[in-house]
């Protein structure tokens, strides 16, 4: 069953890197290329960015609950801290990964070592826990860099933006990146929002299907470089009487999905 929830927050990690930049894509277009130049040297000069985001999820049309602001720190694409409301903590580096979700006190915990195991197959892995991380929607981009195309403009986040469509034949490259979706699902509109003169990432809107209809606004409500993002902000220690959830090297993808699955279901946690 899709999860509107679990599936907004994966979402909006993986979307990080867009704020911070991608390689050149379509090059049919000189404005799509002038502003992918803008992504990469923001990629590149590695400022830290600090950015707020608004999520909205409607399945068959009907909007559902709203999902809680979520607020982002990044260092850069493997550095970086989310939040969001009702005391969900996520905290990213090589070093390792932590996701605490406060409603229920548990907190996943995936060393370095499992990490480093985990080798060509971490993205999916990651992605069946619930987390997205920046570089399969990169490699998106870059796979797809002669889908992009202007369709429109409009004022998003306080920014004039290009607004552009992925073609048809993109989809399924899309659809590999975007974590939280069912497996099912048929993807049948992507498009996403870039500010003009940053060439940042505003907006992002997908539209599947099967076995219901889904459709995901990411919208960059707040997005601003700043001067660094701390080692100490990139560290999270849960409340003592936590539920902490290992990730060792002896527990399969599966096992680990169901553990914290049923460890943050009402109830679940200690």
């Amino acid at each position: 069953m899709f999860s509107s929830r679990r599936s907004a927050l994966v979402i909006v990690i993986a979307c990080l890197v867009a704020a911070l930049g991608a390689s050149a894509l379509a090059q049919t277009d000189a404005r799509v290329t002038e502003l992918m130049d803008r992504m990469a040297a923001g990629l590149n000069g590695g400022h830290p960015m600090h950015m707020v985001l608004d999520v909205q999820v409607l399945v068959n049309g009907a909007p559902q609950p709203q999902q809680p602001v979520q607020e982002l720190w990044a260092r850069d694409m493997e550095h970086f801290r989310a939040e969001v409301g009702g005391g969900t903590v996520v905290t990213f580096t090589p070093e390792g990964v932590k996701v605490y979700v406060g409603s229920a006190n548990v907190m996943l915990h995936i060393p370095a070592e499992t990490l480093k195991q985990l080798g060509k197959d971490r993205a999916k892995a990651l992605q069946a826990v619930g987390i997205g991380e920046p570089q399969p929607m990169v490699q998106a981009m870059l796979d797809s860099r002669d889908s992009l195309s202007i369709v429109n403009e409009d004022a998003i986040g306080g920014e004039e933006c290009w607004l552009l469509a992925v073609s048809p034949d993109a989809y399924p490259t899309w659809k590999d990146a975007f974590p939280g979706l069912p497996k099912e699902s048929v993807v049948q509109g992507v498009e996403i929002a870039l500010g003009k003169e940053s060439g940042a990432f505003r907006m992002l809107h997908i539209q599947t299907i099967n076995p219901v209809g889904i459709e995901i606004y990411v919208t960059v409500t707040e997005l601003e470089q700043i001067e660094e993002v701390t080692d100490e902000m990139l560290t999270y220690e849960p409340p003592a009487d936590a539920t902490i959830i290992e990730w060792t090297a002896d527990k399969t993808t599966d096992q680990v999905a169901k553990e914290f699955q049923a460890a943050v279901q009402p109830g679940g946690g200690r």
